[in-house]
């Protein structure tokens, strides 16, 4: 993946301010992919128009680790429901030269309760056998996919990291 100054790849932090109306993971992605920065002033020549930054990805990796940026600078907690699906397909944000399949599957949601003060993690992982479960300290119950893409509605677990596995090809 291409990556810019603190991120790491493999790692897609996305910004969930400002809101985008019924928007889902896709639309937040989207709108990652195609950046555009508002006030920046170049030093050379002065020009302060809006800049487009679109980001590509150059290696599609076997897993992606999406965050949701839920927290800001002063600490608040953004509890808001951003729907996301078990499959993510990035091949539109490849760049020409990356011909890897970019279609991934959910394996994993780690959900956070609480504020940044005082709150609490728990994860869901979906095992070899294709059954979701989570984890809770030391309990673990098995879960239902809805109840694993439950995109947070008030129920006080909010997703926080998504991880997704590529989707391998079966050559012919």
């Amino acid at each position: 993946m291409s990556t810019n100054e603190g991120e790491v790849e493999g790692t897609i932090s996305v910004p969930i301010q400002p809101r985008i109306q019924n928007g889902d993971l896709s639309a937040y992605l989207k709108k990652y992919f195609n950046d555009h920065v508002f006030g920046f002033k170049c030093n050379k020549c002065k020009d302060d128009s809006k800049k487009y930054r679109p980001r590509h990805i150059a290696h599609s990796p076997d897993l992606i680790l999406i965050q949701l940026k839920r927290f800001n600078g002063q600490g608040r907690k953004d509890s808001y429901p951003v729907p996301f699906s078990t499959t993510l397909d990035l091949n539109s944000y490849r760049t020409p030269s990356n011909r890897t399949n970019s279609e991934y599957e959910l394996s994993a949601v780690v959900s956070h309760s609480g504020t940044t003060s005082s709150g609490h993690y728990r994860c869901a992982a979906k095992g070899a056998d294709k059954c979701w479960n989570i984890f809770d300290d030391s309990n673990v119950t098995i879960a239902k996919t809805a109840q694993v893409t439950d995109p947070g509605n008030g129920k006080g677990w909010t997703p926080y990291l998504l991880f997704y596995q590529r989707v391998l090809r079966k050559r012919k």
